[in-house]
């Protein structure tokens, strides 16, 4: 498939989101201060003012870590989202299979990067986990409580630093057509005229994309009703969308929201797709390229250079000729994370219909804007 046009979509045939308070008996009376007891609850209160802070902060818990994935049982691949704590050994969360919605609580023990958890509906214990938690995933599997049936997961962490906003996940789909649409939306902030248009923006092309494959497969439908088209072409049609919280900040956001899809009643092969957004939460904003670069600076020119270099590092000697040909910086895709710039190039089919290059911030340090987006970025909140 060729590539996009820009802000549109490479999809088939489509160029087409006090903590301590005791309770209990008054304390017993004492004898009237003796000489030196001001001094020493001088010393006192010196101690806690010093010591207590410290003490305080080894008893927080880590903040929160939002995971999502897939869990794997039999032929069902179910997305599935977790959100955890650990403190001493111990971790408690909750834990939702975001096409059903409701949550359940999670408590178990983190041991030597092992995660063993239980998983509750009510008082329930409908499952366990025994997962590896490794820079930035949980891997392992999921056991029912009869043990009868197993299934693998794989979750990803999301950059979830908010301090209101929660991360959810809004569901579009149809076993029976092919359809499934998963996009973020944000809970907790709705009073907010800045996330009121991030959600806005985040839902307009999952939902236009659902939207319209809803309408080729009735189209599609009524031709196999008629005999035009056979079944194996009609149950051809999928449509697919999953999305990644790469920064996620009260300032500065960004997602990418991957997929393939097949139009229904056939297709030569389904085609891989990409779509990023970097929004500014207080405004609701979208970000444009630019924005992160001097004024006058070829950005572009070194986005190439550096996308080519990475690129090709990553590919076998055959596939370097087809990358250098293709990476077009005029319809890449971009997003925003600790870690950098991440770059998706549209490529031939071949090679995966698109390929994701991480640039380090240090890498672009001479054209970069120091403030903007990227002062936010780096300040970190």
């Amino acid at each position: 498939m060729g590539n996009p046009k820009p802000g549109h979509w490479p999809l088939y045939y489509y160029a087409k989101g006090g903590p301590f308070c005791q309770v209990g008996p008054a304390p017993p009376q004492h004898d009237p201060p003796r000489a030196g007891y001001a001094w020493g609850m001088r010393f006192h209160r010196l101690f806690l003012a010093l010591l207590l802070p410290l003490a305080l902060a080894a008893a927080t818990p880590n903040p929160e870590q939002v995971f999502r994935g897939r869990l794997e049982v039999g032929s069902q691949s179910l997305p599935v989202r977790m959100n955890l704590k650990t403190l001493g050994g111990k971790a408690a969360g909750s834990y939702v299979y975001e096409k059903i919605g409701k949550p359940l609580r999670l408590g178990g023990r983190l041991e030597q990067g092992r995660l063993k958890l239980r998983e509750y509906a009510g008082g329930q214990l409908t499952g366990s986990f025994d997962v590896r938690m490794g820079e930035g995933s949980l891997e392992g599997t999921w056991t029912s409580p009869d043990g009868k049936r197993k299934g693998k997961v794989s979750l990803t962490r999301q950059d979830h630093r908010f301090a209101q906003a929660r991360l959810t996940t809004r569901v579009i789909a149809d076993a029976k057509s092919g359809l499934e649409v998963l996009y973020p939306q944000f809970g907790g902030v709705e009073k907010a005229a800045g996330w009121r248009r991030v959600n806005q923006a985040l839902a307009q092309e999952p939902t236009r994309l659902a939207r319209q494959y809803r309408q080729d497969y009735a189209e599609a439908l009524d031709r196999f009703r008629k005999g035009e088209i056979e079944r194996w072409q009609l149950e051809m049609g999928a449509l697919e969308l999953d999305y990644r919280l790469l920064l996620g900040t009260d300032r500065l956001l960004s997602v990418v929201m991957t997929g393939y899809g097949c139009g229904p009643g056939g297709c030569a092969h389904p085609s891989g797709f990409v779509q990023a957004y970097t929004l500014e939460p207080p405004t609701g904003n979208r970000v444009a390229l630019s924005q992160l670069f001097k004024k006058g600076s070829n950005y572009l020119a070194r986005l190439r250079e550096l996308g080519v270099e990475i690129a090709t590092s990553t590919y076998d000697a055959s596939a370097r000729e087809a990358i250098e040909q293709n990476l077009d910086p005029r319809y890449l895709q971009w997003a925003l994370s600790p870690k950098g710039l991440h770059v998706y190039w549209s490529v031939p089919h071949v090679l995966g219909d698109y390929i994701e290059t991480v640039i380090p911030l240090s890498r672009l340090e001479d054209v970069l804007e120091a403030g903007g987006p990227i002062g936010v970025l780096r300040e970190g909140r």
